[in-house]
């Protein structure tokens, strides 16, 4: 178990794993090529998410329930979208306000 985690955080994580940060900005620097990928996944999983509640919702078939299900998956899904894109808008402001040479 202890090999196949350390193995997955060599390939996933290169950064972390080879990474010697010596300032604090280099640290931050760091941490935000981690979270990056992590926030395009994020908001992969939240648009298959809201993609499949457009399907539940299309092909409902004159179902009531299925047609309102389909609409809270997509009413979340598209609020989840906009929370997750705000906060990597958020971040990047932030990092370039800060961090910028």
């Amino acid at each position: 178990m202890k090999r196949s985690l350390f193995i997955t955080t060599i390939l996933l994580f290169p950064n972390l794993v080879f990474a010697q940060p010596t300032t604090f900005a280099q640290l931050v620097d760091l941490l935000i090529s981690i979270i990056d990928p992590l926030f395009t996944l994020v908001i992969a999983l939240i648009l298959l998410m809201f993609l499949y509640g457009l399907a539940r919702f299309v092909f409902s078939l004159g179902s009531s329930d299925n047609l309102e299900e389909g609409k809270r998956i997509m009413f979340w899904g598209i609020i989840a979208l906009f929370m997750v894109v705000s906060f990597w808008g958020i971040v990047t402001i932030l990092t370039n306000t800060f961090l910028s040479v």
